[in-house]
Order: C-alpha cells, then structure tokens, then sequence
C-alpha cells in the first residue's frame, strides 16, 4: 500500500495515509470513538483496504485530500459508510468521480483537497448524515474535533474502530516561524506532539462546533519524528480559505 511524503523547503511532511492491518487505539492520544458521533466520517478504500478518511458534506459529495486519490484510478475507490469499523459494517459506496483541484502542488501541501462523487445513494440512517462546511475560521487556541482509523506510533497499525481527540489551532504566524506553509493551511495540536493524527487519518475532519474547518493533510506529530522542533504540528486543509471555499462550493454546491 502507498505511503506518501511532502517536502516543505529543509522539514519532510509526513502524510498521514496509511498500509493496512488492525489495532485498538490508534490517533495519538485519543479515545475510542462511535460512527454515530461522527456520522459523516468514511474511511476511503483502494481495492477494499482503508488508506485515507473523508468527510459527508452532501447527500452527492464528500471531501478528501488530493494526495489520497493521487495516481489511483477511480474504479478502484470506494467509502464505508456508517460503520465504526473501517473493514466491516455499513455499507460500501463506489467512487464516480474524483476532482482534485487543480492548484494542489504535493511539494508544499498546498490546495491538498478533493471532491470524491458517490456513484450511488448513501444510505439514510442515524449512522449516516453530512456535516456543514464552515465559512469563518476557528480562533487561535480553539479546539478541533479530530477523527480517524490511523496509527498512533511510527510504525503501527491501523485501528479496527474509529478513535478521536481534540487538538488546539495554532496561530498562523506561529506555525509559519517553523514550517514554511501557505495560506490555505491550518495548523493544531500541543507543541508536546502529545495528542495529533498519524498514518491513515489524512482526509479526515478538523471540527469546530460542529462544523467542517479543515481537512486533515499531514502530520509532524511524535509517530512521525518526536525530534522535530516543529513535533506536534498536525496540517489542515483551511477551508474558510476563500479560495479554497470557493472551490468547495463551485464542485459540490454547498
């Protein structure tokens, strides 16, 4: 299964995007979640196995990042739904089409996101539902809801269940003092790298009152490099980012 890397100037971003297999507790220090509190989480599949999250945001479209869907065809995509499991349960929707846009440059991260169309119906369930897109930004020291079925070690596995945790924004100006990021990139988490994603979480929500704020890109947490000054750092896709905003609306309509 693909492992994928971006490069920002002299700092390797790790992208969390994962290779298969099942464990208990996974994103770095969370808690074990349930499908029925992230509705609009899916696991997204190559050929049956989990390699990236995403996010309901319209009975059509959910929303991914681009380098999960880089150099894959689309026949053989596919989402569970509506399960804490990423390998049993819910039900299985194919993938029509991928749109990624057409700015993502996978040297920076920048413009990291995609639009994944269901080729059929979602089911209509309780396990089911959209989230709304933001369109203001979360504040400084704000705490966003993260979900996923990554690893929580250099090294780990995927976990079986959904896991989750909250990590706090980092101020712009801050993030960009370590890393050379751009403006549609969101920065959290505890500068102890102490709670963050990892492998196999990369697509998945950054939540802020219940609304979709980011989509997670890439990770600097400890199951990355505990020695990188930057540890911690987990990368979002901003989009309240006009640009990015725009886009979002322009393909799905919402």
């Amino acid at each position: 299964m693909r492992r994928s890397l971006f490069a920002t100037v002299a700092l390797l971003l790790a992208v969390a995007h994962a290779a298969p297999a099942s464990a208990e507790e996974r994103i770095i220090g969370g808690e074990a979640a349930f499908i029925n509190d992230f509705p609009f989480m899916l696991s997204l599949q190559e050929e049956g196995v989990h390699v990236c999250g995403a996010v309901i945001v319209s009975e059509k479209y959910a929303l991914t990042t681009a380098h999960c869907t880089r150099k894959v065809a689309v026949e053989d995509l596919s989402v569970r739904v509506g399960s804490t499991k990423h390998g049993t349960g819910g039900a299985k929707v194919e993938i029509a089409t991928v749109a990624a846009h057409p700015l993502f440059d996978r040297r920076t991260a920048d413009f990291d996101i995609a639009a994944l169309r269901f080729k059929t119906d979602l089911p209509h369930n309780v396990n089911v539902a959209e989230v709304e897109v933001a369109y203001l930004p979360p504040a400084a020291g704000d705490e966003l809801m993260v979900a996923g079925w990554g690893d929580t070690e250099r090294g780990g596995e995927l976990a079986a269940r959904l896991r989750t945790t909250t990590i706090p924004k980092v101020d712009w100006d801050e993030c960009a003092g370590k890393i050379r990021i751009t403006a549609r990139i969101m920065c959290a988490g505890p500068s102890d790298g102490s709670k963050g994603i990892c492998l196999g979480d990369s697509g998945g929500p950054g939540i802020k009152g219940g609304r979709l704020v980011g989509v997670i890109s890439w990770s600097l947490a400890k199951c990355m490099d505990p020695h990188l000054e930057s540890a911690g750092y987990t990368g979002f896709v901003d989009v309240t980012n006009k640009a990015v905003r725009d886009w979002i609306k322009a393909v799905t309509k919402v």
